[in-house]
């Protein structure tokens, strides 16, 4: 517990809370950590709120763009059209 909070201290807790949310195996272990070396209720809420409005757009994005070029793909995958 002493590293993780050199950790926070070194980064800062905000960050370290956004980054956690945006960064998935950075989540998986560092959200219990900082629930175990003493981050406050309400700052953890306050950044991973913040966390999650950067990381909601840019995995709607992603989705959205991966869609588009899914459909480029299967419009290709057709062509050329066939002769009746």
């Amino acid at each position: 517990m002493r590293k993780a909070r050199e950790v926070l201290d070194a980064y800062g807790e905000s960050k370290a809370i956004v980054l956690a949310r945006l960064v998935p195996a950075v989540r998986t272990y560092l959200n219990p950590l900082i629930g175990t070396v003493g981050v406050p209720l309400r700052v953890f809420i306050l950044w991973n709120a913040v966390g999650a409005l950067l990381w909601a757009p840019e995995w709607s994005c992603s989705a959205t763009t991966s869609d588009r070029s899914t459909s480029s793909a299967r419009t290709l995958r057709s062509w050329p059209p066939s002769s009746s």
